[in-house]
């Protein structure tokens, strides 16, 4: 017997790219302007094209090399993709911004985070919700990959996580000292889609 995960979501994740912020990408981190969304979660640099500032060329290049492979060689994507908006979330258990509420990026096909500085602990997660809405509530004898409404990714200094963005995620309250530190970034697509041949494969 075979199961096959058609149609599964395609989750890139690396748990430690090797990359490491130097000391002074991080004090350029400390001067952004940050703001509180309306839900009291994390704090979001009031920036959201980061990478824009040539301070963050270092950190951009890291992310646009995880995009083409996940984009080219996971998913055989021949058009590019290029990042659109960029910025920071926070998060530490002392500041009382210590988690993040459910959400999806609207606008965009696929959306990265990639961890500059996480927590102490060992519990450090991020959370993938299915975007499939069942009927029923089961009872299983053991929650896998392909029954779990939801599932989570671990996260780590170095950590590269890109997905669908329509996929929903959040982090749960943290409960351990420590900062957790993300750039997040969305793409979009360059070039055409599809073709005369493929619209009227559609239509028929």
């Amino acid at each position: 017997m075979n199961v096959i995960p058609l149609f599964s979501t395609p989750i890139y994740h690396i748990d430690d790219t090797g990359f490491r912020c130097l000391e002074k990408e991080f004090e350029s981190i400390d001067r952004l302007k940050y703001v509180t969304p309306a839900v009291k979660t994390c704090l979001l640099s009031k920036d959201v094209h980061i990478f824009k500032l040539n301070y963050f060329s270092r950190i951009k290049k890291e992310c646009e090399k995880h995009l083409k492979t996940y984009t080219k060689e996971v998913l055989g994507i021949k058009q590019d993709f290029y990042i659109t908006n960029s910025w920071i979330t926070r998060k530490s258990l002392h500041s009382g911004y210590k988690q993040h509420h459910i959400h999806v990026h609207p606008n965009s096909i696929f959306s990265g985070a990639f961890y500059l500085k996480v927590e102490d602990g060992i519990d450090r997660k991020l959370w993938f919700q299915s975007p499939h809405l069942n009927s029923f509530e089961y009872h299983y004898r053991d929650i896998n990959i392909l029954n779990a409404a939801s599932w989570w990714m671990p996260v780590n200094v170095g950590t590269c996580i890109i997905f669908p963005s329509q996929t929903p995620h959040y982090v749960e309250e943290i409960e351990t000292d420590g900062e957790r530190i993300v750039l997040a970034f969305n793409c979009f697509v360059k070039g055409k889609l599809g073709g005369k041949a493929y619209a009227s494969d559609i239509l028929l």
